[in-house]
């Protein structure tokens, strides 16, 4: 069970495997005429279909999707390769990349609102405090931070704190876990965190 301030998410097992999953075939076919006008009036039901984001209208832009398929195909020269400074410039490198790709898609879409980026709104001495929180009410004991977080970040939000704990405060402990060797790393096992 995740308690998340004062009310409790209960957390389902998904089984996973040829019993489990649904086979669905790709669609090949045109789409329905009839899903797209309504008898009633005649008018489109297009709009049902969302609104296209990327690629911008009257941009030509060419992208190569093998190169999309194939990430980076050579070794960095990072003079680390493989640390934590070298992913970093990788991720920032491809998310600035990404970034120009997608113009104002980007924040549309949320990217804006993930990962790091999240944790450029938080000061040092914030996110060692809640570093701090997170580890003085752990879980395996009955307890939980979110209340104390949020009295103790009165100018953050209760999004900003949920925000900054999955995109920022998981995913270093995750990578922090990976790197001493822990090979098996389970993103829904928060009982450690910490």
């Amino acid at each position: 069970m995740l308690k998340i301030c004062s009310s409790e998410l209960t957390r389902k097992r998904i089984p996973i495997g040829d019993f489990f999953q649904a086979d669905i075939p790709d669609w090949t076919g045109s789409p329905n005429k009839e899903d797209l006008v309504d008898d009633t009036n005649g008018l489109s039901n297009s709009k049902w279909l969302g609104t296209k984001l990327w690629p911008i209208e009257g941009v030509d832009r060419e992208l190569s999707e093998e190169i999309i398929r194939k990430g980076s195909p050579h070794l960095c020269e990072c003079t680390s390769q493989g640390s934590v400074e070298c992913v970093r410039f990788h991720v920032n490198k491809a998310r600035l990349h990404l970034k120009s790709d997608l113009g104002p898609a980007f924040s549309t879409l949320g990217l804006a609102e993930m990962g790091e980026e999240v944790s450029k709104s938080w000061t040092q001495e914030e996110q060692m405090r809640f570093d701090d929180l997170v580890r003085q009410n752990p879980r395996s004991e009955g307890k939980s931070f979110w209340e104390p977080a949020l009295k103790s970040f009165t100018s953050k939000s209760r999004q900003d704190i949920v925000s900054f704990y999955f995109n920022v405060f998981v995913l270093r402990w995750m990578s922090i876990r990976t790197r001493l060797g822990a090979w098996t790393v389970d993103s829904s096992d928060d009982e450690n965190l910490g």
